[in-house]
């Protein structure tokens, strides 16, 4: 496939897998960065998350996974989200399972990004406002965080998924732990799975979802077996 053809197809949000699905590329919509769509390239070593094709060209992921640390993908379920719709675990929604060990958060983010994605750095941490309407404690003070009816203002890491009032971080009051996610550089080793993570996202179809599940299991599976 020619250059211009590739990134026509990748503008039109079209996935493309190539050279015998060892390669799959193409856009998702990703939780930890407020449900945003990002560029996904995922190759059989890492899965990588851009901002767009210009940085993708650049070789500037603003995140990404080392495909040994990935335990499997699956379809969502109630279980990932209590408040998470119906439609959405039937339909689009999927969730990579991973060792934290294996991850890495590239930044930081402009002015712009962090405004249009009403995300806050503090500490290390990438908040960004949430209402929670089922039962949620405050990982600062350790009182309630919910309400049915009028939630309390709070903040949620997209990092590290630490929720406290929103007090907190706009008082400065000293309460917040920094994030603990691994810095940048820090070389990624295969953890022993008592990190687990969960990533979810987002295709466009629901065709797109299983084929995205099926590629990175199969890489998955295809590692291992290098490995060994």
């Amino acid at each position: 496939m020619h250059a211009a053809a590739f990134y026509a197809r990748l503008r039109r949000n079209k996935a493309l897998i190539f050279g015998a699905k060892l390669i799959m590329a193409g856009w998702l919509n990703v939780e930890e960065f407020g449900w945003n769509k990002l560029f996904v390239l995922a190759d059989l070593h890492q899965v990588n998350f851009y901002k767009g094709l210009g940085e993708m060209e650049r070789s500037s992921p603003v995140f990404l996974i080392d495909l040994v640390s990935i335990q499997k993908a699956r379809i969502s379920s109630k279980d990932d989200d209590r408040e998470l719709m119906a439609e959405d675990v039937n339909s689009r929604t999927f969730v990579l399972l991973y060792d934290e060990i294996g991850e890495r958060v590239y930044g930081p983010f402009s002015e712009t990004e962090k405004k249009n994605w009403d995300l806050h750095e503090y500490k290390g941490h990438l908040f960004q406002d949430v209402q929670n309407r089922s039962p949620t404690t405050c990982d600062a003070c350790k009182q309630s965080l919910w309400s049915i009816r009028q939630p309390p203002p709070a903040v949620n890491c997209t990092r590290c998924n630490t929720q406290v009032h929103t007090y907190h971080y706009d008082e400065d009051d000293g309460s917040v732990n920094p994030c603990p996610r691994i810095p940048i550089g820090t070389p990624a080793k295969h953890g022993d799975g008592l990190n687990l993570r969960t990533l979810r996202l987002k295709a466009d179809t629901i065709e797109m979802k299983s084929t995205w599940i099926s590629y990175i299991n199969n890489s998955v599976q295809h590692r291992s077996e290098i490995k060994s």
